[in-house]
């Protein structure tokens, strides 16, 4: 049914495959029939080198020498996840010859290392934390903080996204166990459409529960109900994550944490600039005590199949710093950071 993947596979060497963690499986005899037969996830794979070559990958850049030992500690859990998962899931994880896992983690590194420091400064006694992945994909970063952070410290990771399948039911409610568990956002846009398979989330054991919540987050609604189902609940301290965030989506990630009676840590990373219609509207947004015009950060241009169509990326980078600075004037906290870390070399 996939004839471009069975097309790129044929041409793969199986050392190659063996490498990702992918492997033929020969006709089993007799007696083994029923080991064969035993859940896929329960089966281990080989490790050979990949956990070694996954942490010099992470360690080159600026993101290995400033954050070596979470550095190492992501390669660690992704090396794990290799050994463990059943190897479909894990090719979902490590596709386009694990460029994906590459880019994913070191974007995750700086946010790990501050969750990390964060918690620990927490007190105990305050109860576990509440993380809060927004806009999360498949959810590296939420999954890696699910291995990384003390199980005991950790109340639950909320992958939020829109394009998480929709589960409502009662019976789907609690199919999955103590470590999984879905919530769905009645206000979702109907224009989107599913496009993520969870799978890798409620079919395999996490340290701590790991969910899924489909939302739309430019709806006002879906900001309503996270303060009043997750926020306000939550039996501690929260902290907001938003990685990669495109356009407005940033500015929704501020007001959540700023209006979050528990919200004790943000870690933003803007993406894309807001697009021009919110100068045509007029726009002006205010994040705390903080203004500012749609036209100090607007920009025409998008992405189109994975490509750029618009101005120099080059020129973009005052407008981008501009956006940047208004972001964090924007947030309300007693303590906050600006830090630059050059996830490629030359990027602003």
């Amino acid at each position: 049914n996939h004839p471009h993947l069975v097309i790129a596979f044929a041409n793969m060497e199986l050392s190659y495959l063996i490498d990702l963690g992918l492997k033929l499986i020969p006709p089993q005899p007799e007696e083994d029939v029923e080991a064969a037969e035993q859940p896929a996830n329960l089966r281990r794979q080989p490790q050979f080198a990949f956990e070694a070559w996954l942490a010099e990958a992470l360690a080159e850049g600026v993101v290995g020498r400033q954050f070596p030992e979470t550095s190492r500690r992501v390669a660690a859990v992704a090396g794990s996840w290799r050994a463990r998962f059943p190897g479909h899931l894990w090719a979902r994880l490590a596709r386009d010859n694990c460029a994906s896992l590459l880019k994913e983690g070191r974007e995750a590194v700086p946010a790990i290392w501050f969750v990390q420091q964060r918690v620990k400064a927490l007190d105990p006694r305050d109860g576990p934390v509440t993380i809060l992945d927004l806009c999360s994909g498949l959810g590296f970063l939420g999954m890696l903080l699910a291995e990384i952070l003390p199980k005991e410290r950790v109340h639950a990771c909320i992958l939020i996204d829109q394009a998480w399948p929709l589960k409502g039911s009662p019976k789907d409610a609690t199919t999955d166990g103590p470590t999984a568990m879905s919530v769905a956002d009645s206000g979702t846009s109907r224009r989107n459409r599913t496009r993520l398979n969870w799978d890798h989330i409620y079919n395999l054991p996490w340290p701590v529960t790991l969910t899924t919540r489909r939302s739309d987050l430019k709806l006002p609604s879906t900001h309503a109900q996270i303060l009043s189902r997750i926020l306000e609940p939550a039996p501690g301290p929260a902290l907001i994550l938003g990685i990669h965030l495109c356009g407005i989506l940033s500015i929704r990630a501020i007001e959540t944490f700023n209006r979050g009676p528990k919200c004790a840590g943000l870690v933003l990373k803007p993406c894309c600039l807001p697009a021009m219609e919110y100068v045509k509207q007029g726009t002006r947004w205010t994040l705390g005590t903080h203004s500012f015009s749609a036209t100090e950060v607007c920009c025409w241009g998008k992405y189109n199949k994975n490509q750029w169509k618009g101005p120099v990326k080059a020129t973009m980078a005052p407008r981008f710093n501009a956006w940047a600075e208004n972001l964090y004037r924007g947030i309300y906290a007693d303590n906050k950071t600006y830090d630059h870390v050059e996830l490629v070399p030359g990027n602003y």
